[in-house]
């Protein structure tokens, strides 16, 4: 009797802890970002751009995402314009605009500011 419940309480744990690490797993599968070709084929014009320019700038540091902030602002003409060497199309330019956006690092980065606040006026007493 002792050997068969301590067998099930062992099945439970194992139950349980497979549940947890499923959990944890398919939680991280969610935060993972989905490549798409459309992201590839924007990724690879602006590395092509870094190489070409010299920028010596590597994909996921601080540098890239100031870069794809760049792009956004439009001032990369040579990369983003009409007459550019890398683009052929607007659907080019706007793959390589919509991968800058999701790019430029400040995902998850909600938090406010640290910006002091004026101390409210203190009123006149009134009569």
């Amino acid at each position: 009797m002792k050997d068969k419940k301590t067998r099930t309480i062992q099945i439970l744990f194992m139950i349980g802890i497979a549940s947890i690490l499923l959990v944890l797993f398919l939680k991280n599968r969610q935060q993972l970002p989905v490549m798409t070709e459309e992201d590839k084929r924007a990724e690879q014009i602006i590395l092509s751009y870094i190489e070409v320019n010299d920028m010596s700038i590597k994909l996921g540091t601080e540098k890239y995402a100031t870069l794809m902030k760049s792009i956004l602002l439009g001032e990369h003409p040579e990369l983003t314009g009409e007459n550019s060497a890398f683009v052929t199309s607007d659907i080019e330019r706007n793959l390589i605009l919509n991968y800058a956006a999701a790019n430029m690092g400040n995902k998850g980065d909600s938090s406010e500011p640290d910006v002091n606040e004026v101390a409210p006026m203190p009123s006149e007493p009134t009569k």
